[in-house]
C-alpha cells in the first residue's frame, strides 16, 4: 500500500521484483493516486509534471531538511497550521517545531 512518491518507488520495485525470479512474487500491490508507470508516463502533461515537482524538492538529499528547519522550523508550524478543518492550538504546532529540531528527525537517520 503506497501513496504518491512512495507509490511510484513501489510500482518500480513490484516491476523489477516481476522481472528477477519467481520466487520473489509479489502477492499484491495498491497504490493511492499513482497509476502504474507506464500509465503515469504515457499521460504526463505540462501540468501534471508541474504538480508532481514536490517529489523531485522531496528527494534531494539536503535541500527539504534545510528549507524546514530554517529559522527554527518557522516551515513546520506554517505547514501544520494550513488546516481547513480548524486551528491547531500553538502548544501543538510548537511541539511540532521542537520534534522536527531533534537531531537526524528530519531525515529519519538512527
Amino acid at each position: 500500500l503506497a501513496h504518491d512518491w512512495g507509490a511510484i518507488v513501489g510500482w518500480i520495485y513490484a516491476k523489477k521484483q516481476s522481472q528477477t525470479t519467481a520466487q520473489q512474487e509479489i502477492a499484491g500491490y495498491t497504490a493511492f493516486s499513482v497509476p502504474p508507470l507506464e500509465t503515469l508516463k504515457t499521460n504526463m502533461s505540462l501540468n501534471q509534471a508541474w504538480a508532481s515537482l514536490y517529489m523531485f524538492f522531496f528527494n534531494m538529499p539536503w535541500l527539504p531538511e534545510r528549507v524546514f528547519l530554517a529559522n527554527h522550523a518557522w516551515f513546520v508550524g506554517q505547514f501544520m497550521a494550513d488546516t481547513r478543518s480548524g486551528v491547531v492550538p500553538l502548544w501543538k504546532l510548537q511541539a511540532y517545531r521542537a520534534n522536527c529540531l531533534q537531531p537526524r528527525a528530519m531525515t529519519c537517520m538512527f
